[in-house]
This record gives structure tokens, C-alpha cells and sequence, in this order.
């Protein structure tokens, strides 16, 4: 945090007692997102890798990293988490908390109830709005940030294995391709056009490297998107409840509206799959 100003608190939000939801897949494109662990285990997808969560994880996912979320039913899955902007970390690129070689999920370690203190915290000021909700959120967020740099630092001095890419490149390609232009093109055969092979390879190839449909995919990631879109809208007039029913009302809302593009009105070409 070398630039004069301290980081900003963009969204704070707990999950809890809702054992079937799930998050499609998004990215922060241009802030940090923290994950707390406070029980139970799930399962992360980070660039087409799959993790095993639990108990005292953190886990970090840095601007443009595409990932996705659900927990294990047997073990339902509780959890705080934040949006983090204007985040400088000498010798980081902007806006990251950790390097892009390390592993996304480090345990708290000795430091488990003071991670847990802090960003349950920074949730629980949020959700009262009492004067100088703000200022003390904020200066939580902080702690919380140079807490993990020391983590990182002592417990896991040696974590920098780097994440395997895909082993298949077209497939890869095309799916790069999407994460940045999933809400522009209209059809199948715009992205087939891109790569000059026809529809039905690139639906076969996409299907085989991935293991997804294509339409299956680009419906997820504008899920993802209007997620993304709802907890970076109003961050501290809103306090993140998945239970809440207004929230309830204003997610089928914002998911209604992703559903309603261009590429739905060529579904029936992608399900020609």
C-alpha cells in the first residue's frame, strides 16, 4: 500500500444456511475479491482448475481472474467475503494481493480468528450503517490486507506453485475469446468466423476441451457478470443477506435483464449441439 491512499472497500458479504447456492463464473476485472472460510468446504474453479475449500481458507482472486463457486452438500459451506479497489501493494501489479504465481487459497493458520474478527467485522459495520460506518470498514479492510501479507509472508513463504494452463489450446483460445466478448457477440457462428472453422467444430472443440456446452458456458459467465454487476452497485446501501427477499427480487431482476441479449435469441442454434 504504497501509493498514499488506503485500499477501498467495494462490497462486503456473508453466505450462510443456503446449502444449494452456487455462483456462476466471473471475474473481478479490475479489483481483488477475498473469501473467508468460516466453515464447512467447497469446491473453487480458477481457470479451469478445481480446489477443495475449508475451514480457515482464504482465498484470493486477483483482477481478471476467471473462477466459479459452489459448496459440498454434505458439508454446507459458510462464508464472508469483500471487494477490494485502489489496492497498491509494493512489488504487486495494481489492484493485486498476491502474485500471479502463487496459488489462490492459504490457510490462516495460527491467525484463523483474527482473519475471521476482521472481516466479519467489516461485514457487521456494513450491515448496521451507524455513523462512521465507512471510516471504520475501511480501516477493518486494511488490517485485514496487511494480516494476509503477513500470512503470506510467514506461513507460506514457499507457496508459488503456478496454476497449470489448459492442455488444449484452441479450446483455450475460443474460451479466452468469450470471457472477453461474451456480451457482444450474437451467435455461434460470430465466434466460429473469428477462429475460420465452422460452427459445428468449434462447438465440438469448445465441448471436448472443456467439458461444457457452449451456450451452457456463455449463459454462466452473464450470470457471473450480473452477480458481479449487483454487489458493486450501491456497496454500502445494500447489506449482502442471500436470504434476503429483496435481494431475492433484485437479482431475478438484474439475471432477467442478462438473459434478455442478443445471444439469447440464438439459443436454438447453440442447442444444436
Amino acid at each position: 500500500m504504497n501509493n498514499g491512499r488506503l485500499p477501498s472497500l467495494l462490497y462486503s458479504g456473508q453466505i450462510s444456511n443456503e446449502p444449494n447456492w452456487s455462483f456462476p463464473s466471473h471475474k473481478p476485472d479490475d479489483f481483488c475479491e477475498v473469501i473467508y472460510v468460516q466453515r464447512g468446504e467447497g469446491i473453487l474453479k480458477i481457470n479451469n482448475r478445481e480446489y477443495g475449500s475449508r475451514q480457515g481458507d482464504i482465498v484470493i482472486f486477483n483482477p481478471g481472474v476467471l473462477h466459479e463457486e459452489k459448496p459440498n452438500p454434505q458439508n454446507e459451506l459458510h462464508t464472508y467475503f469483500c471487494g477490494i479497489g485502489n489496492l497498491h501493494i509494493r512489488g504487486m501489479k495494481p489492484g493485486h494481493l498476491i502474485s500471479d504465481n502463487m496459488e489462490p487459497i492459504i490457510h490462516a493458520n495460527k491467525y484463523v480468528y483474527k482473519i475471521e474478527s476482521y472481516i466479519s467485522d467489516i461485514f457487521k459495520e456494513c450491515t448496521s450503517q451507524v455513523i462512521g460506518y465507512e471510516t471504520v470498514s475501511e480501516t477493518l479492510l486494511s488490517s485485514l490486507i496487511v494480516l494476509i501479507l503477513r500470512i503470506i509472508q510467514t506461513e507460506h513463504p514457499y507457496c508459488n506453485t503456478r496454476i497449470t494452463p489448459s492442455s488444449r489450446p484452441l479450446a483455450r483460445q475460443i474460451q479466452e475469446y468469450i470471457d472477453l466478448n461474451y456480451t457482444h457477440f450474437t451467435s455461434i457462428s460470430d465466434v466460429a468466423n473469428r477462429f475460420y472453422i465452422s460452427p459445428d467444430y468449434l462447438s465440438h472443440i469448445f465441448k471436448e476441451g472443456t467439458g461444457k456446452s457452449l451456450i451452457s458456458y456463455v449463459i454462466n459467465r452473464r450470470l457471473g457478470h450480473a452477480k458481479t454487476l449487483l454487489l458493486t452497485t450501491r456497496v454500502f446501501k445494500i447489506s449482502l443477506r442471500w436470504s434476503d427477499i429483496k435481494m431475492q427480487i433484485i437479482l431475478a431482476s438484474c439475471l432477467k435483464r442478462c438473459l434478455e441479449s442478443p445471444l439469447h435469441n440464438f439459443e436454438s442454434e447453440f442447442w444444436d449441439e
